[in-house]
């Protein structure tokens, strides 16, 4: 049994923390799913009935992420993509890469209402209701004035592979959380 002094010495949420974090060390049996958890330390008030407590502590944030479909070509592509951006792009590639490991590969064919390279996306960023469309592409066709997205951006690496419907947190390159919902997919123009 555990000693209540030392909970109290260890703060209100460090059972709920270690707890958040055991869990997304397990990871979830399937296999389309992964867990992420994101830990940062910063000065927080916790309120519990009439009780305040000011604490610095770890925020655990944990989140099953939707399941992802990508083509077997666009597979390929960002793959290679993501391991020659490693360098000038390390942050981004490494979400692009965290992305291609959990996804689903289709052996042929195209999934529908999924996001793929050069489909169109309509989607709403839900912290400020604002809905965007945009072709999701490649760095050297990216054009934001003509919306086209690059694959190569925290938001276009979170799009690629979901389905209409889907919402997912994503990391802007200032490291504000953000969640956006995919609202319509088009196929691409090639597919």
């Amino acid at each position: 049994m555990a000693d209540p002094r030392s909970a109290q010495k260890l703060g209100p949420l460090h059972f709920l923390e270690q707890a958040l974090l055991e869990l997304a060390r397990r990871g979830d049996p399937d296999e389309q799913t992964k867990t992420s958890c994101r830990a940062e330390t910063r000065t927080q008030k916790v309120e519990k009935n009439t009780m305040s407590i000011t604490s610095t502590k770890t925020t655990v944030r944990s989140e099953i992420k939707p399941p992802i479909t990508l083509t077997a070509n666009d597979y390929k592509r960002l793959s290679l993509l993501a391991r020659a951006a490693e360098n000038k792009m390390p942050d981004v590639a490494s979400v692009l890469t965290e992305e291609l490991e959990r996804a689903h590969v289709l052996a042929d064919g195209h999934p529908v209402q999924t996001v793929c390279m050069g489909s169109e996306v309509r989607f709403r960023d839900d912290s400020t209701g604002t809905v965007r469309t945009a072709t999701l592409v490649y760095p050297d066709d990216a054009d934001i004035s003509r919306r086209k997205l690059s694959v190569l951006t925290p938001v276009g690496a979170a799009l690629i592979g979901l389905n209409a419907g889907n919402s997912i947190t994503w990391e802007t390159r200032t490291g504000d959380l953000r969640r956006l919902t995919v609202l319509e997919v088009r196929v691409p123009q090639s597919a």
